[in-house]
């Protein structure tokens, strides 16, 4: 994914804060493919591909802070 223009005019502690918690959920979504396509059997692979949709669920929850954080922003808060 790529967060580099909507965070453009963030403070540097909302792009440290944010950048530090998308990346944590995009390298556990990652994770969470590799383990789902080593799955042994179908069993384990829907196990693991359940798990996966909980990752990229968080993902998906962070990106509503982007939107959240920016109006504020442009309104000249921090």
């Amino acid at each position: 994914m790529h967060f580099e223009k909507p965070v453009a005019g963030f403070s540097r502690y909302h792009k440290y804060t944010l950048g530090n918690e998308l990346r944590a959920c995009s390298r556990a979504v990652l994770m969470q493919v590799l383990r789902a396509n080593q799955a042994s059997d179908a069993p384990a692979r829907s196990t693991e591909l359940l798990v996966l949709r909980d990752h990229i669920d968080a993902l998906l929850l962070s990106v509503p802070s982007l939107i959240i954080v920016r109006p504020s922003r442009l309104h000249g808060s921090d």
